[in-house]
């Protein structure tokens, strides 16, 4: 499978990540510098995520939770950042450690709720999620499998199945945690407490 991979670019000494998107465009606003960096260095392709781990999580630790985010895998992630698979092993279980969590959907969502990882505004989605996809998203991004969240929606696995595959090619990602990245940045994600309201 082709990916694309994040880039971490500083506006400043502000470091962000650039998440690819094919479909995206940026909205007129008050983020104009965040803006002529997306048109000048993407073509407005990507969606813009603020990284601000500062005293969490360390500039390794970071570099894989952006990496592997947008679907890198171990062996990918290790070769944009000059270390071997075993070493990327080390950080992945190291920054979910630290973020509590155990899978990289809930590090990701983890992340959004600590202000490590903050949406720049502007996205827009291409193709709305349908109602039973945006509870999929929900429960994915709280780290349930297929079978829990089909047992949480009285449906089947296959059909779960179904709505991740769809989640995936609307919100252009090709995992749980792109698709929280993704979800967080066209805010039709909510934060965890929402979340878990709404399950209530």
């Amino acid at each position: 499978m082709e990916t694309t991979d994040a880039r971490l670019v500083h506006v400043g000494s502000r470091p962000f990540a650039i998440f690819p998107r094919e479909a995206a465009t940026v909205t007129e606003g008050p983020n104009s510098y965040i803006e002529e960096i997306v048109t000048q260095e993407t073509n407005g392709r990507y969606g813009v995520v603020e990284v601000n781990a500062r005293g969490i999580l360390s500039p390794q630790q970071t570099r894989v939770l952006v990496y592997r985010a947008i679907g890198l895998s171990e062996i990918e992630t290790g070769s944009e950042m000059g270390s071997a698979t075993e070493t990327v092993k080390e950080h992945t279980d190291r920054l979910l450690g630290k973020l509590g969590e155990n899978d990289f959907a809930g590090g990701v969502s983890e992340s959004f709720e600590r202000k490590i990882l903050c949406g720049v505004p502007g996205l827009k989605i291409p193709e709305p999620l349908s109602e039973k996809q945006g509870q999929t998203l929900q429960f994915g991004a709280r780290g349930l499998t297929m079978y829990q969240i089909g047992r949480r929606m009285y449906i089947g696995e296959n059909t779960v199945r179904t709505h991740i595959r769809r989640i995936y090619e609307k919100l252009g990602v090709y995992n749980m945690a792109g698709a929280v990245v993704m979800g967080r940045l066209y805010g039709i994600l909510p934060g965890k407490s929402t979340q878990k309201d709404a399950a209530a």
